[in-house]
């Protein structure tokens, strides 16, 4: 997993994003993104370890994105301005992932490895049809 973080963080530093990484918080504050000042700040203790490069994706897609003000890390999909950064981290996500590896990957274990909320599903189905030109999954 480690792999896909530091992958991650090349992502926002060939974006112009800085990030800080936080060792001493505790592990239910969530990360957070300053769109406008091209900043992300993580959360290094996050109660879900195998989640960090989905999360710190997601606060790059904030800023990626054009996001407006100070948000902090949560999945949910039923705010437009989240699910639009959750798709990109998917994305981002994926493409790392292709990078490493010639095979398309189970959209189920692929979910898994990273801790992909389930209602992202659709998401991710929809992003590996893209990243890897498929007609269908």
């Amino acid at each position: 997993m480690n792999e896909y973080l530091t992958a991650v963080l090349n992502v926002a530093f060939n974006y112009n994003i800085s990030y800080e990484i936080f060792n001493y918080l505790n592990d239910e504050t969530p990360s957070a993104a300053l769109p406008e000042e091209r900043r992300i700040a993580i959360n290094a203790n996050w109660f879900k370890p195998n989640q960090l490069p989905f999360v710190v994706a997601h606060e790059i897609a904030h800023v990626i994105n054009d996001d407006d003000g100070y948000l902090s890390f949560h999945a949910n999909n039923k705010l437009k301005t989240e699910a639009s950064a959750n798709k990109t981290a998917i994305e981002i996500l994926l493409h790392e992932y292709h990078r490493r590896n010639d095979t398309v990957p189970n959209y189920v274990k692929f979910m898994h490895d990273f801790e992909i909320p389930d209602d992202l599903e659709d998401y991710v189905k929809s992003a590996i049809i893209n990243e890897y030109d498929l007609e269908y999954m």
